[in-house]
């Protein structure tokens, strides 16, 4: 259907046909992005104000200028569509509502946008954000921990920027302005909160991506207060999922304090990701530190060779003990394991990860991978039955067609011979009467 045909079938559309063409056909409408005009057809949408299809366009137009209409003449509830369009971030009304501290709003727009930059000058406290008070910047921090696009700050949008590391520009600038904040935010136990909230959704990453901050300092600064045993640790972590943890006196008595050191191992473990697969691994491996270990345990390349593979199953009951559940729940983040036969194999004896939440969030990371990478999941020995099989199925089949061609062979010369006595018994015949 061409443009123009288009557009007169949605100028002449019910306000519900349109709605639903906008949310499965929004992306047709950008413009040229060094213009930002709005097309025709959303300039001819936006005259008809249609309540369903300004709501249509609030929440699926990517111009900047339509949804600054929108907000400017909407009520509550045209804005709130507004605010919780993926592309919306950068706009005249925002400057207005951080200055009378909207929180309802800014919540809605800081949860759902996917405007990367702009989340980079709020985490940078940069632009707009520059003047506002730091308890409320915090707070609005807080807002974007429940926003996905942390899980995967990528875009397939932006693939032309990539940088000389081979991420794209953007998700780079956003890796570094979240941990970032690890030198800008003061140490104590509401921050630190906060920060173990960022950076476990991002994806683990490695230090390329962190130039210029200086990692090893931010570790040494974040440290925790270590005023618990390592021990009772272990214990607090190995019963935190307890349906009641309320009837465990030992577990109420150090929970509190292993719930903010929990934070405090949080933050540094993610730092120590950055360099786990760069530096010396003994230095993690055997550390007294347990952000360290933990960060070796899910960055250590185990299929990397045979001598890795026989390091993790040899040393594996010790790695248990030393850190309990701490070490099984590292380990199966870590996506080396899935790609190792020998290293399935033993994780799947069924004793290895001895809870269910475990073993069913290891089959599910397993599952995922074979579905998306079934070639690399072929079992050889499975093929080389089935190989053998084959073999001997064309072995029988040849000595059956062999057998099948002498029978033909006798039953010719069988028949010639019939042929060759009528032919006798004939001329027998023929001399008689003659």
């Amino acid at each position: 259907m061409s443009k123009m045909i288009q557009s007169r079938y949605l100028e002449h559309s019910s306000p519900n046909i349109v709605y639903d063409w906008l949310e499965k056909n929004a992306p047709e409408l950008r413009a040229p992005p060094l213009f930002n005009e709005k097309s025709e057809t959303e300039l001819m949408l936006l005259n008809r104000q249609e309540e369903i299809i300004d709501l249509g366009l609030a929440l699926f137009s990517k111009n900047q200028e339509t949804r600054n209409i929108l907000f400017d003449r909407g009520d509550g509830t045209l804005q709130k569509a507004v605010l919780t369009n993926k592309d919306c971030g950068h706009f005249p009304a925002l400057e207005n509502l951080l200055k009378e501290e909207n929180t309802e709003y800014l919540d809605i727009l800081l949860t759902n946008t996917e405007d990367r930059l702009f989340l980079v000058n709020l985490f940078k406290k940069e632009n707009f954000f520059s003047k506002v008070k730091k308890t409320y910047w915090l707070s609005l921090i807080e807002s974007t921990a429940r926003n996905k696009i942390l899980e995967y700050p990528y875009s397939d949008d932006d693939s032309e920027w990539e940088d000389d590391i081979g991420t794209t520009a953007y998700a780079t600038r956003l890796y570094r302005s979240v941990y970032g904040l690890f030198d800008m935010l003061d140490v104590n136990d509401k921050n630190v909160e906060l920060l173990a909230q960022l950076v476990e959704k991002l994806p683990t990453i490695n230090g390329f991506h962190l130039i210029n901050l200086d990692v090893p300092k931010m570790m040494s600064k974040w440290k925790g207060k270590k005023f618990i045993q390592h021990s009772d640790y272990l214990y607090f972590y190995e019963h935190k999922n307890d349906w009641d943890t309320t009837l465990d006196k030992r577990f109420t008595k150090i929970g509190a304090k292993c719930w903010v050191e929990w934070n405090y191992v949080t933050c540094r473990t993610n730092l120590a990701d950055c360099f786990a697969g760069f530096t010396e691994e003994l230095i993690f491996r055997d550390s007294e530190d347990i952000a360290l270990r933990l960060a070796y345990y899910r960055n250590e390349n185990f299929n990397w060779n045979e001598e890795k593979t026989k390091e993790l199953l040899e040393n594996w009951s010790k790695y248990r003990k030393k850190d309990g559940y701490l070490f099984i729940e590292n380990f199966i983040k870590n996506f080396s394991i899935y790609w190792n036969k020998e290293i399935r194999e033993f994780v799947g004896k069924g004793f290895v990860l001895d809870r269910t939440y475990y073993a069913d969030e290891y089959q599910e990371r397993l599952k995922e991978l074979k579905d998306n990478n079934p070639e690399e999941f072929i079992d050889n020995s499975q093929i080389e039955k089935i190989e053998s099989i084959e073999s001997e199925f064309s072995t029988i089949r040849n000595d059956i067609n062999s057998t099948t061609q002498e029978n033909l062979n006798i039953k010719k010369l069988i028949s010639n011979q019939r042929t060759t006595s009528f032919l006798i018994l004939f001329l027998l015949v023929v001399l008689i009467f003659r």
